[in-house]
């Protein structure tokens, strides 16, 4: 029977949660690995390598990240680098990448599948809060400027017009609309989600949208 000490524990436990991600982080799991067997501090390793990875993210798509609950969030989006220039700004959780999903996954894995493999093009998913105004226009979907229609998707946006409540909320053409105030649209009928925009008494909502962006990496 052994015994082990409390730092010891604690040791193998941040190990463990440090290495969670995709079975393609064998990399990351040997260089932590080898610096707890050589008693290096494993946070100061981990803590290293996701400094390195962010320097690497801003420089090759000026992108700057921070976790906010189950998602990976754009803290900063440079706007000559090419991930602004697609599409992306300030606030938008990441997704997916190349259908896969980035939920749960810690910052370092995220930033690796964005810069790995180099020179590759990847698909980007991403959601995004549009602040739909209803103060200055009836509460009629058409009078707001928005059209909605079911594509094999789910709920999308058919039309937005100009200078219209919905083209200053930032919506578009062809958004896939997940959220209305934070209630899911997943398997709601048309007609139940356009009553619930309709009769919202709140004079702002925010309609929550998921794009697509095409990327290469650097």
């Amino acid at each position: 029977c052994h015994s082990y000490s409390s730092n010891t524990l604690a040791g193998n436990r941040f190990w463990a949660s440090s290495t969670e991600g995709p079975i393609n982080e064998v990399e990351k799991e040997q260089a932590v690995y080898d610096a707890w067997q050589r008693g290096t501090a494993v946070e100061e390793v981990i803590r290293k390598k996701e400094k390195e990875q962010s320097a690497l993210l801003k420089e090759r798509l000026g992108l700057t990240l921070e976790k906010r609950g189950d998602w990976a969030r754009i803290a900063n989006a440079d706007f000559t680098k090419r991930a602004a220039l697609a599409g992306l700004k300030r606030n938008d959780r990441l997704v997916s990448i190349n259908g896969e999903s980035l939920r749960y996954l810690n910052l370092e894995v995220v930033m690796k599948a964005l810069l790995l493999p180099r020179y590759s093009n990847f698909s980007l998913e991403f959601d995004r809060d549009c602040l739909l105004r209803k103060e200055e226009s009836p509460d009629k979907l058409k009078n707001l400027g928005l059209q909605l229609k079911l594509g094999y998707q789910g709920l999308m946006v058919s039309s937005v017009r100009e200078h219209s409540a919905a083209h200053a909320a930032g919506l578009k053409d062809e958004d896939l609309l997940t959220h209305v105030n934070a209630i899911s649209t997943r398997y709601m009928p048309l007609k139940d989600v356009i009553r619930l925009i309709e009769n919202a008494n709140e004079e702002k909502m925010i309609l929550t949208v998921r794009r697509s962006a095409l990327l290469t990496r650097g």
